[in-house]
């Protein structure tokens, strides 16, 4: 599935379960077919099994994985996948409105106070970090300018994650540590929600 399909929907709707639940129907159809044929009955036992695991695993992803607040994310992440987004907001906070860092970052992307007035300032805007919608469009508006400044994702999440000044051991630690978590939440995104 292209960008494009994502930006013009709000919420892709789940194939995959769709998939696994018409083939445990396809399945549960066989031993109509094919009834009393040897070991045709525990082969469709094996697969109905296998249909349901693959179900539930399927329904505990989406809600690992959920797309919350997905309606601001596409607002604001102009030249961002909103899956990229959905990631970071996945690593930084796991959905909690009010997650506060020890280092007072708050909100559903980590928003610093002082890199929230710095935004506010530099691009003319008057975003609320404390907001939902303002820390999402703050969030979305600081990755954009660090993609732009460092002209490639990984500096750009490390910087987002230690800040553009850190030393370099706790970018090379820290900030390494935290791109392998933002894109392995990535990957799972890009799985459940494209086709």
């Amino acid at each position: 599935m292209n960008f494009i399909f994502l930006k013009k929907y709000t919420r892709p709707e789940p194939l995959g379960l769709l998939f696994c639940l018409s083939l445990w129907y396809n399945l549960t159809e066989l031993g109509e077919y094919y009834p009393n044929e040897g070991s045709s009955d525990d082969l469709r036992v094996f697969l109905i099994t296998i249909a349901a695991i693959l179900l539930v695993i399927l329904v505990l992803l989406y809600r690992l994985f959920p797309l919350k607040y997905y309606s601001y994310v596409l607002l604001y992440c102009d030249d961002l996948d909103p899956l990229l987004v959905m990631a970071v907001i996945r690593t930084e906070s796991s959905f909690r409105e009010n997650a506060v860092s020890p280092l007072g970052a708050y909100g559903l992307m980590q928003v610093m106070p002082q890199t929230a007035e710095w935004l506010n300032s530099k691009f003319n805007k008057n975003f609320d970090y404390k907001t939902v919608e303002g820390n999402i469009a703050l969030g979305c508006l600081y990755l954009n300018y660090l993609v732009e400044k460092d002209g490639n994702l990984e500096d750009a999440l490390i910087h987002y994650n230690t800040g553009p000044y850190a030393q370099q051991e706790i970018k090379d630690d820290a900030g390494r540590r935290y791109v392998r978590k933002v894109l392995r939440n990535y990957n799972f995104y890009k799985f459940l929600y494209r086709r």
